[in-house]
């Protein structure tokens, strides 16, 4: 079962879980990775950076949790994750069962990283989080960018905003990724809704670095 902790200025949360836990997630990706047509090439690479940072909290090389309640056995450990990546990386999972017989521990592992972002969504965004779970409901990692190049950049694009930003525009970014949103943009050009965002500004953010997240 999986566990988090909230990050500060609206940057993401810290996915936590004992050694089995993230051990079972690491496997599962991989698992996934190799049988999803969604997850080839560049973009498993990009699709596996979410395991190489499991791997690295069961090696004790992220956050490291004592026990909270008498019924665990040590330590728990976590790793933090910025939200659009996490999302995104969640949604291709859920996707990419679609694509190959999957087994039940594959869904228990989605569903159980489904039910805790559920429960961090509200809290971390309170007002916003009906915006929030709808927009990464709506994700479409079967587009053929979804992963690279338009996630990479949105990710990239929402380390340098400020916690603010973060709050109010998380919905639109992922909405960005649709491969429509441009031209749905620009037939509402008289009328922008007040939370959307330039599809050139985004544009500028393909194959930049992730600036420092400011946790």
């Amino acid at each position: 079962m999986f566990q988090y902790s909230l990050g500060r200025n609206n940057a993401g949360l810290v996915v936590i879980g004992d050694t089995l836990t993230l051990r079972d997630l690491y496997r599962r990706l991989h698992e996934i990775a190799e049988a999803s047509p969604l997850t080839r090439g560049a973009k498993g690479e990009f699709f596996l950076g979410f395991a190489y940072e499991v791997r690295h909290a069961m090696q004790g090389d992220r956050e490291r949790f004592k026990p909270q309640e008498a019924q665990e056995v040590g330590p728990a450990f976590g790793f933090r994750v910025v939200w659009p990546f996490l999302l995104g990386i969640v949604a291709t999972m859920r996707a990419s069962m679609a694509f190959f017989p999957s087994t039940s521990g594959q869904q228990a592992v989605v569903y159980s990283l489904e039910s805790m972002l559920e429960d961090a969504i509200r809290d971390a965004f309170k007002t916003r989080a009906d915006a929030v779970q709808n927009a990464w409901r709506q994700l479409r990692p079967e587009h053929d960018a979804f992963l690279t190049p338009l996630l990479d950049a949105r990710c990239a694009a929402f380390c340098s905003w400020t916690k603010q930003q973060r709050g109010t525009y998380l919905p639109a970014l992922l909405e960005s990724t649709d491969p429509m949103y441009g031209k749905w943009l620009y037939s509402h050009k008289d009328q922008p809704p007040a939370a959307l965002l330039d599809p050139k500004e985004l544009e500028s953010w393909v194959g930049a670095d992730w600036p420092s997240v400011r946790w």
